[in-house]
């Protein structure tokens, strides 16, 4: 997975992130196949706790929301994997988890109806949509998804 380490705007910055999850190339298509295998074996094979790959992509989710409403990102190893103080966060994450769900879908079950354009701009705009954290913060800080890039990239 490589991302760009400098982006125009924390919305750009985090849609280059889900786009990571997305089968919009060859490539990705091959790694969104594997992911869909193992969601699979888990549907066959419940793990106690939940299902490991949807947490950790609502983990993804909740981070790169909060990264545009403002918040700073979490540090601490699983700590994104609990719900985050910020109701709107949770609501966007849960959103953005379920688009992308969706447009995965679209683009794996119907090829050509929906093509990698489109999906990003789709993708762009839903995340132009989330409300910034206006209570903390007037203008969203690009460096605190420059931050969160490096978390993830980290990972």
């Amino acid at each position: 997975m490589q991302r760009p380490r400098t982006t125009s705007s924390v919305v750009e910055g985090v849609a280059t992130i889900v786009e990571e999850m997305l089968p919009l190339d060859a490539e990705r298509r091959e790694e969104y196949a594997l992911w869909s295998a193992i969601v699979e074996w888990e549907r066959r094979h419940p793990p106690e706790g939940g299902s490991v790959t949807w947490n950790d992509q609502r983990a993804v989710y909740r981070q790169c929301v909060a990264a545009v409403r403002g918040h700073e990102p979490v540090v601490e190893p699983g700590e994104a994997a609990h719900p985050h103080p910020d109701p709107q966060v949770e609501l966007w994450a849960a959103l953005l988890h379920t688009f992308a769900d969706g447009l995965a879908a679209q683009i794996t079950l119907t090829p050509g109806e929906v093509s990698a354009d489109t999906a990003a701009r789709l993708l762009r705009s839903l995340l132009q949509a989330v409300p910034s954290d206006r209570s903390t913060r007037g203008d969203i800080d690009s460096s605190i998804g420059a931050r969160v890039i490096s978390l993830l990239d980290a990972t």
